[in-house]
Parts: structure tokens; sequence; C-alpha cells
């Protein structure tokens, strides 16, 4: 809590110019984030449709393998 409250502090004796530059900044993080965020969550979604897709395939396999030792 006393850090945040120190970090206010800080950013409200900020010149109009530096002010700018901290969002400016600010706005660069939060984008990266964003795009970071959303490559993240599709890499994994394709991840397990990959995954399901092999594993079902492997699947239909041994069920031909078992059917056909009958």
């Amino acid at each position: 809590m006393n850090k945040e409250l120190f970090e206010a502090a800080e950013i409200a004796k900020f010149n109009p110019k530096e002010l700018g530059e901290y969002w400016g900044s600010l706005k660069n993080f939060r984008d990266w984030y964003s795009v970071m965020s959303t490559q993240l969550k599709k890499g994994r979604e394709e991840g397990l449709k990959e995954g399901l897709e092999k594993g079902l395939g492997q699947g239909r396999k041994e069920e031909c393998f078992k059917n056909a030792k009958k």
C-alpha cells in the first residue's frame, strides 16, 4: 500500500512532458501485454486442438489393431 502511494506521489510531481512520456510508456506496456496475452491464449488453444487430434488419431489406430487381432 505504501509503495502505491509513493508511486502516485512521484507521478503527481511530473511536469507535463514527463507525464506525457509516462502515459505513453504505460500505453505501450499495456498494448504489449495485451498482444502477448492474446498470443499465449491462441497458442494454448491451438496446442490443445492439435493434441486432441493426435490423441484421437492414435486411439483410432489402436482400435483398428485391436479389431484386426480378433
